[in-house]
């Protein structure tokens, strides 16, 4: 479990950002409680929980349907699957709300110190955590990290599809025959990961805030890959207006 602690009271949030000092994200929650999932974080929660023999029964991380999926390397290997570290040590604090359940997210970025602060609901705070298991721990999807350049967690569906399309053109130099050929796996390796992501959640979580996150990556990758085109006419077109 993470250390959670209550915002200062009576403190307005815009003098209270002393209070959130690494990169990562912070959900505050009604009751002004603070859950850190900064990469320091959730490292060390992990590397905790990870060591805890008594966390995981040696049933559970034999079980096949926490072992490795078929594209990774591991596949094979007595190993639990890489994508659920990150996760799992926070599931008690987070498997209490639904994906509807409201939450104010803090993000706070290592390269210019800014922060981006919004009203969300769980299933959208909690993109940032799929996102981080795919591109920091999945052994897989870390090879799609430079995709996500410039993705801030906080964001909406549509702006991060926005990004993602930008970043695939601006990486393939516009060349639609390799922009196509990646889509194409991307998309297939991505819905093999949130799916078996998916199926092992769902026989330990409870509500369905998680398993809606890991549900949103995978619909955000189908998204770019069915309106690819669309979204960059539309993203071009803008910055043309406001040119």
């Amino acid at each position: 479990m993470a250390d959670k602690k209550p915002l200062p009271q009576n403190i307005p949030l815009s003098l209270a950002l002393r209070e959130f000092d690494q990169k990562g994200l912070y959900l505050i929650f009604e009751d002004s409680t603070v859950l850190p999932l900064t990469e320091n974080e959730v490292t060390n929660v992990a590397r905790r929980y990870w060591e805890d023999p008594s966390k995981i029964s040696p049933e559970v991380r034999k079980h096949d349907d926490f072992h490795p999926c078929t594209i990774c390397p591991e596949a094979g290997n007595d190993v639990m699957c890489y994508t659920l570290r990150p996760v799992l040590p926070f599931l008690e604090d987070i498997d209490r709300y639904f994906s509807y359940d409201k939450v104010v997210a803090i993000y706070r970025g290592d390269e210019d110190r800014s922060f981006h602060i919004a009203e969300s609901d769980m299933q959208n705070a909690l993109q940032y955590i799929c996102i981080l298991s795919l591109l920091s721990y999945c052994r897989v999807g870390r090879q799609y990290r430079k995709y996500y350049h410039g993705v801030i967690p906080v964001m909406g569906l549509g702006p991060v599809v926005e990004r993602i399309c930008l970043n695939i053109y601006w990486l393939h130099k516009g060349d639609k025959t390799k922009i196509d050929t990646f889509l194409q796996q991307f998309q297939q390796d991505i819905a093999i990961i949130s799916g078996n992501a998916l199926k092992r959640l769902n026989l330990i979580c409870q509500k369905d805030a998680l398993l809606n996150a890991f549900y949103n990556m995978q619909v955000t990758v189908d998204l770019l890959a069915m309106k690819m085109d669309e979204v960059l006419n539309r993203a071009f077109q803008t910055s043309e207006e406001k040119g």
